[in-house]
């Protein structure tokens, strides 16, 4: 498996090659072949994990993330139970994150199974991609806005891309709203966007001032100009 994930950066000779210490040529063939399936392929084989792969590429989409599936990926360390990924630019080699899922491991300390996925950034690889414009970089003490979906979440999502298209914090959360509020009000969140059933209809969004509670509904256009800078 480590042979494997040295694919993209030695080539698929030299891994081949490496691979003869472990097994015969036509094993190694077989294995490379299977390799250039597709998720499909795995999925009708009944491969365990490709469901999750799938739902997984799926989400993705929804936020605009281009996923590549790629079978010769291998991280190094032995706690990952699910999906694991890394993150790169088009053009280059260089892996900018990574990480993946470990459902088994935040559990052991509490005697209970705990849903985990991490994530590991390159500082190196960042203040390389950015050296030009980092003196630019301005950070919000806080989002703006906070956005409430009642089984929303692909129109909520879809929303949020255009406000920080438009340079407007946000950040999204599903569930009680009174949760939500309480949340605002602790991180000094100013606006509440509702995103619901009723709102989807009226092809509206509501609007709530935390400072004075005054609501409003507002069409996705008028909410982009009221928090354009």
């Amino acid at each position: 498996m480590r042979e494997l994930d040295k694919t993209e950066k030695l080539g698929m000779d030299i891994v081949k090659a490496n691979l003869r210490k472990y097994t015969s040529a036509n094993q190694i063939i077989t294995l490379f072949k299977l390799m250039e399936k597709d998720i499909t392929f795995f999925k009708d084989n009944a491969f365990e994990g490709a469901e999750e792969l799938e739902e997984l590429m799926k989400k993705s989409k929804i936020y605009g993330v281009k996923v590549r599936f790629n079978p010769s990926l291998i991280r190094g360390f032995g706690y990952y139970t699910g999906n694991i990924f890394e993150i790169t630019l088009p053009e280059k080699k260089t892996s900018l994150a990574g990480g993946g899922r470990y459902d088994k491991t935040v559990g052991k300390f509490v005697n209970r199974e705990i849903p985990a996925v991490g994530i590991s950034f390159s500082l190196e690889a960042l203040m390389g991609l950015c050296a030009e414009n980092i003196d630019k970089i301005k950070l919000e003490p806080a989002p703006e806005i906070i956005i409430i979906s009642f089984n929303k979440y692909a129109e909520a999502i879809k929303l949020a891309r255009k406000l920080r298209k438009s340079n407007i914090s946000c950040v999204i959360t599903e569930g009680q709203p009174s949760k939500a509020l309480d949340y605002a009000n602790s991180m000094n969140i100013p606006f509440v966007v509702f995103v619901g059933e009723a709102e989807m209809e009226k092809e509206k969004y509501k609007l709530k001032e935390m400072s004075s509670g005054e609501e409003k509904l507002l069409s996705e256009k008028q909410l982009l100009s009221k928090f354009e800078k």
